[in-house]
């Protein structure tokens, strides 16, 4: 474990009160010339003053971890809070995958910075993930979330309590430009460094500044936008602002990933002394948020009163259209209960004993949120829709109520197994080579040149010279015409053509996966299959809210 101090303060002190008084007297009687060099010199040396970390610890092996992290704890035990980043060794090659984070930085409200060399560690340990998974403990920085679903898809892991500064300041900028703005420190984010070797035998000492500057930034931010600190001459002072308030203020935005539209550009002013937060309003793009209780609890009741499940409303509603049912006394806290005037087909158990007769609460299963819910099938559908019909007829056990959080979480942890399965079964997942359309490239090149020769003449008017005419003779040499005889139709006709086949010899992931589980894990593959995803499901997410009976063996 490497630590390195930085207790010099007093000698930063002397330093700035001696170079603002000397750029002080160049600027009152040197000229503007001078003057540049005065703002310069200042900012210059409040950057120093402000970017230094009370120690910066290096961690490099298992046993280091937990006294390190115990120092994390107890420097958050009022403010609650650190600065959080990841690194890793950039791609050298397009189209590879990713490698695995590298560093792991957070930094406490009392200036320690710890980087933790997962790669040398060889492991995240468990002391950390605590801390990680603490959502009471925020996360602070720049694209969070991003980096926790890198940590995920790592370690199995959901990080929780991930607060974007761009929400806060309602800012797209980067860390570099919301530093300038709101500390008016300027940062060194050099690509050398950025883009460096970040499992390297040894960090440098430009990476290891750099590393700890990001995240020691991050909280500065938080601190001053919150209105936690505040600056006075050569100092940063607490303010009387409790955490709790603080918290409480900025919950909406708590894991929740910023909308690009909902931010302001660096280049519009802004006022980071009385930020205005953004309004809970989360991406749904992916995921339609229902705009009703998903469960309305109607209960079905055979014509000897044995209860046989719960539905929609709707659906009860269609048995008393019908003259297939008739109202009667509600049982169970049902919303509504029916009797059926005719034996039903099958029965699911006794006396209601069941999992599909149970009520259900319509909350996040999970952590209880009663907003932004969405269905969840927890065994994924691209596995189920090649299951037997016998085994995905009407079998609503596996799809469960998640808020928006608590399912962009489980998507990032579930990527591990389906990459295991992938493996396993000789499944490959879709990809450049494996995918179930061809493309021709020759066509694809045609297409583009044609639908940017078709465009608004405003655009074509934009596209250089040279390049209309290589464009034209793309598209010329498939019609077999030279550039002089081209004209609107070709264009038209060259937008418009279709570059891409169905792969006959594609199969899909799902597909190959069930078909393994079929074939190699008989008997009852698909069970095991179902078991699988269940069982990953409750070790990963830990539900404190799952409905009754709800069980990983269940198999009605």
């Amino acid at each position: 474990m490497t630590t390195t101090a930085r207790s010099e303060i007093s000698t930063y002190k002397i330093a700035l009160i001696a170079a603002v008084g000397m750029a002080g007297f160049t600027y009152f009687f040197g000229g503007s010339k001078l003057s540049k060099v005065y703002r310069a010199s200042l900012s210059w040396f409040k950057t120093k003053y402000t970017l230094r970390a009370s120690q910066i610890i290096v961690v490099e092996s298992r046993k280091e971890c937990s006294e390190v992290v115990k120092t994390i704890l107890n420097e958050c035990k009022e403010l609650r809070y650190v600065g959080f980043d990841c690194e890793w060794v950039p791609n050298k090659v397009k189209g590879q995958r990713r490698n695995p984070v590298a560093l792991l930085q957070l930094a406490t409200p009392s200036g320690t910075c710890a980087l933790f060399r997962l790669n040398k560690i060889g492991f995240l340990p468990e002391d950390v993930k605590v801390v990680l998974r603490d959502s009471s403990i925020l996360k602070i920085g720049v694209s969070t979330q991003s980096d926790a679903m890198l940590l995920g898809q790592d370690h199995n892991l959901v990080v929780r309590g991930c607060l974007d500064l761009r929400a806060l300041c309602k800012d797209e900028s980067g860390l570099a430009q919301l530093a300038q703005t709101v500390l008016g420190v300027k940062m060194q984010k050099k690509k050398r460094i950025s883009c460096s070797d970040w499992a390297a035998e040894e960090l440098s000492e430009e990476q290891t500044l750099y590393a700890a500057h990001d995240v020691l930034v991050s909280t500065l931010i938080f601190s001053k936008v919150t209105g936690l600190h505040e600056e006075s001459i050569l100092k940063i002072k607490r303010t009387e602002k409790s955490w709790h308030e603080v918290a409480t203020s900025c919950d909406h935005i708590i894991d929740v990933i910023p909308k690009r539209q909902s931010l302001k550009s660096s280049s519009q002013p802004s006022n980071p002394s009385n930020p205005q937060v953004l309004k809970r309003k989360m991406s749904t793009n992916a995921f339609p948020v229902a705009k009703n209780p998903i469960y309305d609890n109607c209960v079905l009741l055979a014509p000897d009163n044995e209860i046989l499940a719960t539905c929609q409303r709707s659906k009860a509603e269609w048995y008393l259209s019908c003259s297939l049912a008739e109202v009667v006394e509600n049982v169970n806290g049902a919303s509504l209960t029916v009797k059926l005037l005719f034996e039903p087909k099958d029965r699911s158990g006794k006396d209601g004993r069941n999992y599909y007769a149970s009520i259900k609460q319509n909350i996040c299963v999970v952590c209880g949120s009663e907003s932004n819910h969405v269905k969840k099938c927890i065994v994924p559908r691209e596995y189920k829709m090649h299951f037997p019909e016998r085994e995905k007829d009407h079998k609503s056990h596996d799809v469960l109520i998640l808020c928006l959080r608590c399912n962009i979480n489980l998507d990032s942890i579930q990527i591990n197994l389906r990459k295991n399965l992938a493996d396993k079964c000789n499944a490959p997942i879709v990809s450049k080579n494996h995918s179930p359309f061809t493309y021709d490239h020759k066509l694809n090149k045609v297409r583009s040149a044609g639908r940017a020769l078709t465009k608004s003449k405003e655009h074509v008017d934009k596209i250089p010279l040279l390049k209309v005419t290589e464009l034209r003779c793309v598209i010329a040499e498939h019609f077999g015409v030279s550039e002089m005889e081209l004209t609107e139709e070709h264009l038209k006709m060259a937008s418009e053509i279709n570059s891409s086949s169905e792969n006959d010899d594609y199969k899909s992931h799902g597909y190959l996966v069930v078909q393994h589980f079929q074939s190699r894990e008989a008997p009852n593959g698909i069970f095991k299959l179902e078991q699988l995803w269940r069982s990953h499901f409750l070790q990963h997410m830990r539900p404190q809210f799952l409905p009754e009976l709800w069980s990983i063996d269940h198999q009605q």
